[in-house]
């Protein structure tokens, strides 16, 4: 069974209003290289919120997604990359998988989530964990679904 998660990045003030589109040269994987039978679905993304964020379907506890997400996506340029590419199927401390590089998969069901908090983008996921890249905090966070607020982890 997979145990889900919600991927979310605290945007940068300079960045709500610019289109960007998620970069094999900004990560640190190369499961993304749309090579072979991998095709390239990604789109550009208009920044329209302060929070955006993506589903991730396998391991999203914090030893499996929580930890990848130290490793992928250290710094606020890498975390929000890998939310540009769309929801993920899978990542881990070795690689991850967008959706947007498998066949029969359509970018509309597959494209980041926008909101003006946190806790809205997690609404519309609402999975077994939340994590959150907020650079003025110190980086990755966990939701505590007790107290609804973001923690280290």
């Amino acid at each position: 069974m997979a145990t889900r998660s919600c991927i979310i990045v605290k945007v940068r003030n300079s960045d709500v209003g610019t289109t960007q589109k998620y970069s094999d040269e900004k990560s640190k994987s190369t499961a993304n290289d749309w090579g072979g039978d991998g095709i390239d679905k990604c789109e550009d993304v208009k920044i329209e919120k302060p929070y955006m964020g993506v589903y991730c379907h396998w391991d999203g506890y914090p030893s499996g997604v929580g930890a990848a997400l130290k490793v992928f996506a250290d710094t606020y340029e890498r975390a929000l990359n890998l939310v540009l590419g769309g929801s993920i199927s899978s990542i881990d401390e070795d690689d991850f998988t967008h959706y947007a590089n498998r066949d029969g998969e359509v970018w509309s069901h597959i494209e980041p989530i926008q909101g003006d908090t946190a806790i809205d983008v997690n609404a519309e996921v609402d999975e077994d964990y939340a994590y959150l890249f907020d650079e003025d905090n110190g980086g990755w966070k966990v939701l505590n679904k007790e107290t609804n607020e973001f923690e280290d982890y």
